[in-house]
Protein backbone atom coordinates (compact mmCIF):
# COMPACT_ATOMS: atom_id res chain seq x y z
CA UNK A 1 0.00 0.00 0.00
CA UNK A 2 3.09 2.26 0.47
CA UNK A 3 4.46 2.24 -2.85
CA UNK A 4 1.08 2.80 -4.32
CA UNK A 5 0.51 5.63 -2.07
CA UNK A 6 3.61 7.14 -3.04
CA UNK A 7 2.94 7.03 -6.70
CA UNK A 8 -0.64 8.76 -6.01
CA UNK A 9 -0.36 12.86 -7.60
CA UNK A 10 -3.77 13.69 -6.21
CA UNK A 11 -5.69 13.55 -2.92
CA UNK A 12 -8.30 11.12 -5.11
CA UNK A 13 -5.93 8.82 -5.55
CA UNK A 14 -4.81 8.82 -1.97
CA UNK A 15 -8.41 8.20 -1.24
CA UNK A 16 -8.63 5.53 -3.68
CA UNK A 17 -5.82 3.28 -2.74
CA UNK A 18 -6.48 4.01 1.17
CA UNK A 19 -10.21 2.53 0.40
CA UNK A 20 -12.69 2.39 3.62
CA UNK A 21 -10.79 0.17 6.10
CA UNK A 22 -8.03 2.02 7.62
CA UNK A 23 -11.49 4.32 8.08
CA UNK A 24 -13.37 2.27 9.74
CA UNK A 25 -10.34 0.88 12.09
CA UNK A 26 -9.92 3.92 13.34
CA UNK A 27 -13.49 5.11 13.64
CA UNK A 28 -13.71 1.88 15.56
CA UNK A 29 -11.21 2.89 18.00
CA UNK A 30 -12.17 6.76 18.27
CA UNK A 31 -15.80 6.12 19.27
CA UNK A 32 -14.78 2.89 21.56
CA UNK A 33 -13.05 5.99 23.47
CA UNK A 34 -15.86 7.69 23.39
CA UNK A 35 -17.87 4.69 24.57
CA UNK A 36 -15.35 4.29 27.66
CA UNK A 37 -15.17 7.89 28.31
CA UNK A 38 -17.40 7.87 31.55
CA UNK A 39 -14.67 5.48 32.90
CA UNK A 40 -11.85 7.26 32.00
CA UNK A 41 -13.98 10.16 33.79
CA UNK A 42 -14.80 8.75 36.96
CA UNK A 43 -11.11 7.28 37.05
CA UNK A 44 -10.26 11.43 37.32
CA UNK A 45 -12.68 12.01 39.62
CA UNK A 46 -11.76 9.69 42.23
CA UNK A 47 -8.07 10.65 42.22
CA UNK A 48 -9.24 14.67 42.23
CA UNK A 49 -11.22 13.56 45.25
CA UNK A 50 -8.45 12.06 46.73
CA UNK A 51 -6.69 14.50 46.70
CA UNK A 52 -8.52 17.45 47.43
CA UNK A 53 -11.19 17.68 49.79
CA UNK A 54 -14.74 18.93 48.67
CA UNK A 55 -14.86 22.44 47.67
CA UNK A 56 -16.34 24.73 45.38
CA UNK A 57 -12.89 25.01 43.65
CA UNK A 58 -12.70 21.17 43.27
CA UNK A 59 -16.22 20.73 42.01
CA UNK A 60 -15.08 23.27 39.05
CA UNK A 61 -12.10 21.56 38.49
CA UNK A 62 -13.84 18.06 37.97
CA UNK A 63 -16.04 20.06 35.45
CA UNK A 64 -13.61 21.47 33.57
CA UNK A 65 -11.82 18.24 33.20
CA UNK A 66 -14.65 16.24 31.93
CA UNK A 67 -15.34 19.36 29.58
CA UNK A 68 -11.55 19.55 28.83
CA UNK A 69 -11.57 15.74 27.59
CA UNK A 70 -14.81 15.91 25.77
CA UNK A 71 -13.48 19.51 23.71
CA UNK A 72 -10.44 17.83 23.13
CA UNK A 73 -11.57 14.27 22.03
CA UNK A 74 -14.44 16.42 20.03
CA UNK A 75 -11.63 18.34 18.07
CA UNK A 76 -10.06 14.69 17.06
CA UNK A 77 -12.97 13.32 16.25
CA UNK A 78 -14.10 16.35 14.16
CA UNK A 79 -10.75 16.34 12.12
CA UNK A 80 -10.89 12.80 11.31
CA UNK A 81 -14.78 12.80 10.09
CA UNK A 82 -13.51 16.27 7.77
CA UNK A 83 -10.73 14.06 6.06
CA UNK A 84 -13.13 10.72 5.42
CA UNK A 85 -15.74 12.99 4.65
CA UNK A 86 -12.99 14.96 2.21
CA UNK A 87 -12.47 11.64 0.33
CA UNK A 88 -16.10 10.48 0.37
CA UNK A 89 -16.98 13.57 -1.61
CA UNK A 90 -14.15 13.30 -4.07
CA UNK A 91 -14.82 10.06 -4.73
CA UNK A 92 -18.61 10.09 -5.20
CA UNK A 93 -19.54 13.63 -5.46
CA UNK A 94 -21.53 12.36 -8.42
CA UNK A 95 -23.71 10.28 -6.27
CA UNK A 96 -24.61 13.00 -3.72
CA UNK A 97 -28.07 14.06 -5.34
CA UNK A 98 -28.87 10.33 -5.36
CA UNK A 99 -27.79 10.33 -1.62
CA UNK A 100 -30.21 13.20 0.00
CA UNK A 101 -32.85 11.00 -2.33
CA UNK A 102 -32.32 7.65 -0.65
CA UNK A 103 -31.41 9.00 2.78
CA UNK A 104 -32.32 11.93 3.56
CA UNK A 105 -32.12 12.16 7.10
CA UNK A 106 -28.49 12.74 7.10
CA UNK A 107 -28.78 15.58 5.43
CA UNK A 108 -31.42 17.14 7.37
CA UNK A 109 -29.40 16.54 10.07
CA UNK A 110 -26.45 18.40 8.29
CA UNK A 111 -29.27 21.41 7.36
CA UNK A 112 -29.61 21.42 11.19
CA UNK A 113 -26.16 21.88 12.16
CA UNK A 114 -26.25 25.15 9.49
CA UNK A 115 -28.97 26.74 10.84
CA UNK A 116 -27.58 26.35 14.33
CA UNK A 117 -24.53 28.15 12.66
CA UNK A 118 -27.24 31.30 11.42
CA UNK A 119 -28.88 31.14 15.19
CA UNK A 120 -25.34 31.12 16.89
CA UNK A 121 -24.06 34.16 14.62
CA UNK A 122 -27.67 36.01 15.14
CA UNK A 123 -27.70 35.46 18.85
CA UNK A 124 -27.43 38.62 21.53
CA UNK A 125 -24.57 36.37 22.62
CA UNK A 126 -22.66 34.52 19.86
CA UNK A 127 -19.76 33.61 22.69
CA UNK A 128 -21.98 31.88 24.95
CA UNK A 129 -24.31 30.48 21.91
CA UNK A 130 -20.81 29.38 20.25
CA UNK A 131 -18.97 27.97 23.58
CA UNK A 132 -22.07 27.04 25.60
CA UNK A 133 -22.47 27.74 29.24
CA UNK A 134 -19.66 26.85 32.15
CA UNK A 135 -21.96 23.83 33.35
CA UNK A 136 -23.56 22.73 30.14
CA UNK A 137 -20.91 23.05 27.76
CA UNK A 138 -23.47 22.59 24.96
CA UNK A 139 -23.22 25.23 22.47
CA UNK A 140 -22.46 25.24 18.62
CA UNK A 141 -19.03 24.00 19.01
CA UNK A 142 -20.10 20.74 20.85
CA UNK A 143 -23.22 20.35 18.14
CA UNK A 144 -20.14 19.81 15.88
CA UNK A 145 -18.42 17.09 18.37
CA UNK A 146 -22.35 15.40 17.67
CA UNK A 147 -22.00 15.21 13.87
CA UNK A 148 -18.28 14.00 14.20
CA UNK A 149 -19.29 11.49 16.29
CA UNK A 150 -22.33 10.51 14.10
CA UNK A 151 -19.96 10.33 11.15
CA UNK A 152 -17.48 8.49 12.51
CA UNK A 153 -20.00 5.87 14.07
CA UNK A 154 -21.69 6.03 10.17
CA UNK A 155 -18.09 4.33 9.43
CA UNK A 156 -18.12 1.43 10.94
CA UNK A 157 -20.30 -0.89 8.70
CA UNK A 158 -19.05 -3.92 10.21
CA UNK A 159 -21.31 -5.99 12.33
CA UNK A 160 -19.16 -7.13 14.69
CA UNK A 161 -17.27 -4.14 15.13
CA UNK A 162 -20.91 -2.23 15.69
CA UNK A 163 -21.35 -5.40 18.35
CA UNK A 164 -18.17 -4.33 20.13
CA UNK A 165 -19.26 -0.95 20.81
CA UNK A 166 -23.02 -1.77 21.88
CA UNK A 167 -21.12 -4.36 24.41
CA UNK A 168 -18.71 -1.56 25.56
CA UNK A 169 -21.80 0.71 25.88
CA UNK A 170 -23.20 -1.88 28.18
CA UNK A 171 -20.39 -2.98 30.50
CA UNK A 172 -19.90 0.44 30.89
CA UNK A 173 -23.47 1.02 31.79
CA UNK A 174 -22.83 -1.48 34.65
CA UNK A 175 -20.03 0.37 35.83
CA UNK A 176 -22.28 3.69 36.42
CA UNK A 177 -24.82 1.24 38.05
CA UNK A 178 -22.83 -0.49 40.69
CA UNK A 179 -21.47 3.12 41.65
CA UNK A 180 -24.78 5.07 41.58
CA UNK A 181 -25.89 1.62 43.80
CA UNK A 182 -22.83 2.17 46.12
CA UNK A 183 -23.04 5.87 46.59
CA UNK A 184 -27.09 5.41 47.30
CA UNK A 185 -25.65 3.57 49.72
CA UNK A 186 -23.91 6.09 51.40
CA UNK A 187 -20.22 4.62 50.51
CA UNK A 188 -17.87 7.80 51.98
CA UNK A 189 -15.16 7.32 49.76
CA UNK A 190 -17.12 7.51 46.65
CA UNK A 191 -19.94 10.44 47.76
CA UNK A 192 -16.48 12.48 48.20
CA UNK A 193 -14.70 11.48 44.99
CA UNK A 194 -18.24 12.11 43.03
CA UNK A 195 -20.05 15.63 43.41
CA UNK A 196 -23.51 14.16 42.43
CA UNK A 197 -25.83 12.12 44.64
CA UNK A 198 -26.84 9.14 42.95
CA UNK A 199 -25.12 10.54 39.86
CA UNK A 200 -21.56 8.53 40.04
CA UNK A 201 -19.26 10.52 37.09
CA UNK A 202 -22.05 12.98 35.82
CA UNK A 203 -23.28 15.94 37.35
CA UNK A 204 -26.42 15.51 38.41
CA UNK A 205 -28.85 12.61 39.14
CA UNK A 206 -31.12 13.14 36.28
CA UNK A 207 -27.90 12.69 33.52
CA UNK A 208 -27.32 9.65 34.95
CA UNK A 209 -30.70 8.60 34.51
CA UNK A 210 -30.66 9.76 30.77
CA UNK A 211 -27.37 7.63 30.65
CA UNK A 212 -28.97 4.28 32.32
CA UNK A 213 -32.00 4.64 30.19
CA UNK A 214 -30.05 3.89 26.80
CA UNK A 215 -27.45 0.93 28.78
CA UNK A 216 -30.83 -0.72 29.25
CA UNK A 217 -32.25 -0.69 25.97
CA UNK A 218 -28.84 -1.72 24.60
CA UNK A 219 -28.56 -4.42 27.38
CA UNK A 220 -31.76 -5.29 26.61
CA UNK A 221 -31.04 -5.69 22.66
CA UNK A 222 -27.88 -7.51 22.93
CA UNK A 223 -30.21 -9.79 25.07
CA UNK A 224 -32.76 -10.52 22.79
CA UNK A 225 -30.66 -10.94 19.41
CA UNK A 226 -27.77 -12.96 21.56
CA UNK A 227 -27.38 -16.91 20.51
CA UNK A 228 -24.34 -17.90 22.91
CA UNK A 229 -26.46 -18.74 26.16
CA UNK A 230 -23.45 -17.77 27.98
CA UNK A 231 -23.56 -14.18 26.20
CA UNK A 232 -27.40 -14.05 26.79
CA UNK A 233 -26.49 -14.51 30.59
CA UNK A 234 -24.43 -11.65 31.02
CA UNK A 235 -26.71 -9.73 29.42
CA UNK A 236 -29.96 -10.56 31.44
CA UNK A 237 -27.69 -9.54 34.42
CA UNK A 238 -26.57 -6.67 32.99
CA UNK A 239 -29.96 -5.15 32.21
CA UNK A 240 -31.33 -6.42 36.18
CA UNK A 241 -28.48 -4.28 37.18
CA UNK A 242 -29.19 -1.61 35.44
CA UNK A 243 -32.57 -1.47 36.05
CA UNK A 244 -32.23 -1.94 39.49
CA UNK A 245 -29.88 0.88 39.57
CA UNK A 246 -32.12 3.76 37.78
CA UNK A 247 -34.83 2.56 40.40
CA UNK A 248 -32.43 3.92 43.27
CA UNK A 249 -31.81 6.92 40.98
CA UNK A 250 -34.96 7.50 40.51
CA UNK A 251 -35.33 9.53 37.42
CA UNK A 252 -38.72 8.86 36.78
CA UNK A 253 -38.73 10.04 32.74
CA UNK A 254 -35.68 8.28 32.03
CA UNK A 255 -37.46 5.02 32.99
CA UNK A 256 -40.54 5.53 31.71
CA UNK A 257 -39.12 5.93 28.01
CA UNK A 258 -37.39 2.79 29.04
CA UNK A 259 -40.93 0.92 29.41
CA UNK A 260 -41.83 2.81 25.86
CA UNK A 261 -38.36 1.91 24.37
CA UNK A 262 -38.77 -1.87 25.51
CA UNK A 263 -42.31 -2.33 24.10
CA UNK A 264 -40.51 -0.96 20.73
CA UNK A 265 -37.65 -3.27 20.48
CA UNK A 266 -39.87 -6.44 21.15
CA UNK A 267 -42.09 -4.71 18.11
CA UNK A 268 -38.68 -4.56 15.95
CA UNK A 269 -37.48 -7.77 17.31
CA UNK A 270 -41.21 -9.66 16.23
CA UNK A 271 -41.04 -7.63 12.80
CA UNK A 272 -37.27 -8.68 11.92
CA UNK A 273 -37.63 -12.24 12.56
CA UNK A 274 -41.22 -12.79 11.69
CA UNK A 275 -42.28 -14.60 15.06
CA UNK A 276 -42.17 -14.57 18.60
CA UNK A 277 -39.95 -16.27 21.30
CA UNK A 278 -40.13 -16.97 24.63
CA UNK A 279 -37.31 -14.67 25.05
CA UNK A 280 -39.28 -11.71 24.63
CA UNK A 281 -40.94 -12.60 28.01
CA UNK A 282 -37.29 -12.37 30.01
CA UNK A 283 -37.30 -8.49 29.36
CA UNK A 284 -40.48 -7.89 30.65
CA UNK A 285 -40.73 -10.13 33.51
CA UNK A 286 -37.58 -8.27 34.69
CA UNK A 287 -38.95 -5.07 34.15
CA UNK A 288 -42.61 -5.56 36.00
CA UNK A 289 -40.44 -7.97 39.13
CA UNK A 290 -38.15 -4.69 39.63
CA UNK A 291 -41.26 -2.07 39.58
CA UNK A 292 -42.70 -4.21 42.15
CA UNK A 293 -39.95 -4.53 44.47
CA UNK A 294 -40.00 -1.10 43.99
CA UNK A 295 -43.04 -0.10 44.68
CA UNK A 296 -43.28 -2.31 48.01
CA UNK A 297 -39.74 -0.53 49.17
CA UNK A 298 -37.83 -3.32 48.57
CA UNK A 299 -35.33 -1.25 46.41
CA UNK A 300 -33.83 1.39 48.40
CA UNK A 301 -33.42 4.54 47.41
CA UNK A 302 -32.06 7.40 49.78
CA UNK A 303 -34.32 10.26 47.39
CA UNK A 304 -37.24 8.75 49.13
CA UNK A 305 -38.97 8.49 45.27
CA UNK A 306 -39.82 4.71 45.11
CA UNK A 307 -42.08 3.66 42.31
CA UNK A 308 -44.94 4.08 44.77
CA UNK A 309 -44.58 7.57 44.76
CA UNK A 310 -43.63 8.39 41.21
CA UNK A 311 -46.77 6.40 40.15
CA UNK A 312 -48.91 8.01 42.79
CA UNK A 313 -47.34 11.77 41.81
CA UNK A 314 -48.17 10.31 38.31
CA UNK A 315 -51.64 9.96 38.34
CA UNK A 316 -51.91 12.89 40.91
CA UNK A 317 -50.87 15.03 37.97
CA UNK A 318 -52.44 13.38 35.42
CA UNK A 319 -55.48 14.54 36.75
CA UNK A 320 -54.30 17.61 37.69
CA UNK A 321 -53.57 18.56 34.16
CA UNK A 322 -57.10 16.90 32.91
CA UNK A 323 -58.97 19.36 35.54
CA UNK A 324 -56.63 22.13 34.45
CA UNK A 325 -57.02 23.20 38.55
CA UNK A 326 -54.05 25.31 40.47
CA UNK A 327 -51.21 22.52 40.65
CA UNK A 328 -51.40 21.65 37.25
CA UNK A 329 -48.01 24.19 36.69
CA UNK A 330 -46.21 21.78 39.15
CA UNK A 331 -46.87 18.35 36.72
CA UNK A 332 -43.50 16.73 36.40
CA UNK A 333 -41.69 18.20 39.37
CA UNK A 334 -42.91 21.87 37.72
CA UNK A 335 -41.88 20.73 34.73
CA UNK A 336 -45.29 22.72 33.28
CA UNK A 337 -44.54 25.81 33.84
CA UNK A 338 -41.11 25.38 32.15
CA UNK A 339 -42.80 23.88 29.19
CA UNK A 340 -45.20 26.72 29.04
CA UNK A 341 -42.51 29.35 29.42
CA UNK A 342 -40.92 27.85 26.96
CA UNK A 343 -43.50 27.69 24.41
CA UNK A 344 -44.61 31.06 25.60
CA UNK A 345 -40.55 32.57 23.61
CA UNK A 346 -40.93 30.26 20.43
CA UNK A 347 -43.26 32.80 18.62
CA UNK A 348 -41.17 35.90 19.64
CA UNK A 349 -38.30 34.47 17.40
CA UNK A 350 -40.07 31.94 15.48
CA UNK A 351 -37.19 31.56 12.88
CA UNK A 352 -33.42 31.27 13.96
CA UNK A 353 -34.32 31.16 17.64
CA UNK A 354 -32.18 33.11 20.42
CA UNK A 355 -29.11 30.93 19.77
CA UNK A 356 -27.90 28.40 21.68
CA UNK A 357 -27.46 28.29 24.93
CA UNK A 358 -30.06 31.30 25.18
CA UNK A 359 -33.28 31.72 25.81
CA UNK A 360 -36.10 35.23 26.14
CA UNK A 361 -34.83 37.03 29.58
CA UNK A 362 -38.03 38.24 30.68
CA UNK A 363 -40.09 35.42 29.98
CA UNK A 364 -37.56 33.16 32.04
CA UNK A 365 -37.51 35.06 35.08
CA UNK A 366 -39.85 32.33 36.83
CA UNK A 367 -37.97 29.44 35.47
CA UNK A 368 -35.56 27.98 37.68
CA UNK A 369 -33.32 26.37 35.06
CA UNK A 370 -31.66 27.55 31.74
CA UNK A 371 -33.61 25.09 30.10
CA UNK A 372 -36.84 23.96 29.55
CA UNK A 373 -36.56 20.13 30.17
CA UNK A 374 -37.79 19.52 27.03
CA UNK A 375 -35.18 19.36 23.89
CA UNK A 376 -37.51 19.46 21.33
CA UNK A 377 -38.87 23.10 22.55
CA UNK A 378 -34.99 23.66 23.79
CA UNK A 379 -34.22 22.94 20.15
CA UNK A 380 -37.28 25.24 18.77
CA UNK A 381 -36.20 28.09 21.30
CA UNK A 382 -32.59 27.79 20.12
CA UNK A 383 -32.57 26.93 16.55
CA UNK A 384 -36.06 28.60 15.65
CA UNK A 385 -39.37 26.30 14.16
CA UNK A 386 -36.98 25.16 10.93
CA UNK A 387 -34.24 23.88 13.30
CA UNK A 388 -36.47 21.72 15.05
CA UNK A 389 -38.34 20.93 11.85
CA UNK A 390 -35.06 19.39 10.02
CA UNK A 391 -34.30 17.60 13.39
CA UNK A 392 -37.97 16.05 13.52
CA UNK A 393 -38.02 15.10 9.51
CA UNK A 394 -34.28 13.18 10.09
CA UNK A 395 -36.03 11.35 12.84
CA UNK A 396 -39.20 10.40 10.59
CA UNK A 397 -37.67 9.62 8.07
CA UNK A 398 -35.21 7.76 8.92
CA UNK A 399 -37.49 5.58 10.90
CA UNK A 400 -39.83 4.80 7.99
CA UNK A 401 -37.04 3.83 5.80
CA UNK A 402 -35.76 1.30 8.50
CA UNK A 403 -39.53 0.29 9.28
CA UNK A 404 -40.27 -0.52 5.79
CA UNK A 405 -36.60 -2.32 5.50
CA UNK A 406 -36.72 -4.00 8.71
CA UNK A 407 -36.07 -7.53 7.64
CA UNK A 408 -33.34 -6.80 6.11
CA UNK A 409 -31.24 -4.93 8.76
CA UNK A 410 -28.72 -5.76 10.99
CA UNK A 411 -28.92 -6.82 14.97
CA UNK A 412 -27.12 -4.04 15.79
CA UNK A 413 -29.25 -1.32 13.59
CA UNK A 414 -32.62 -2.52 15.41
CA UNK A 415 -30.83 -2.36 19.15
CA UNK A 416 -29.80 1.03 18.39
CA UNK A 417 -33.26 2.11 17.25
CA UNK A 418 -34.21 0.92 20.66
CA UNK A 419 -31.64 2.86 22.01
CA UNK A 420 -32.57 6.17 20.07
CA UNK A 421 -36.32 5.57 21.25
CA UNK A 422 -35.03 5.49 24.69
CA UNK A 423 -33.37 8.95 24.71
CA UNK A 424 -36.21 10.55 22.37
CA UNK A 425 -38.73 10.03 25.13
CA UNK A 426 -36.44 10.65 28.23
CA UNK A 427 -35.56 13.75 26.14
CA UNK A 428 -39.13 15.50 26.59
CA UNK A 429 -38.62 15.53 30.17
CA UNK A 430 -34.53 16.05 29.92
CA UNK A 431 -31.91 18.66 28.90
CA UNK A 432 -28.94 17.77 26.35
CA UNK A 433 -25.67 17.75 28.33
CA UNK A 434 -22.24 17.43 26.78
CA UNK A 435 -21.90 14.07 28.01
CA UNK A 436 -25.00 12.02 27.80
CA UNK A 437 -25.94 13.71 24.26
CA UNK A 438 -22.88 12.44 21.74
CA UNK A 439 -24.35 8.92 22.72
CA UNK A 440 -27.56 9.80 21.02
CA UNK A 441 -25.97 10.62 17.71
CA UNK A 442 -23.52 7.67 18.22
CA UNK A 443 -27.09 5.26 18.33
CA UNK A 444 -28.61 7.32 15.88
CA UNK A 445 -25.72 6.77 13.28
CA UNK A 446 -26.06 2.69 13.78
CA UNK A 447 -30.11 3.10 13.49
CA UNK A 448 -28.94 4.57 9.98
CA UNK A 449 -27.24 1.33 8.99
CA UNK A 450 -27.54 0.00 5.63
CA UNK A 451 -29.97 -3.00 4.86
CA UNK A 452 -27.72 -6.16 4.49
CA UNK A 453 -27.56 -6.01 0.80
CA UNK A 454 -26.58 -2.62 0.15
CA UNK A 455 -23.74 -2.47 3.21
Amino acid sequence: MFEKLKQCKTLKQIYEVLGNKPFEIVALLIIAIWVILPVIQGISQIEIGFNDNYSLAREYMVMSDYQHNVESLGIFTLEFAIVFLLGRFLLNKGQILKKIKSEPWHFLLLFMLFWACISTALSDDPKTSFFGTDYRFDGLETYFFYAAVYTCTFIIAKSNYRKIILFLFAMVGNVVSILVIMQDAGNEILNQCFQGVRAAMFFQFNHTGYYLNMAIICSMGLYLYESSRKWRIVYLLSMILQIFAILVNSTFGSFLASWCALVMILVFFVRSQGKYSWRMATPIIVVVALCVASYFGYIPTSSGQDMKYNMEMLFDDFFNIVEDNEDADDAGHGRMTLWKQGLKMIPKRPVFGYGPEQMDEELSEIMWVDRPDNEFIQHAIFLGIPGLVFYLSALISLFGHQWREMKRLETTTLIAAGCVIAYLVSAMFGNTMFYTTPYLYMFLAFASGRTKSSS
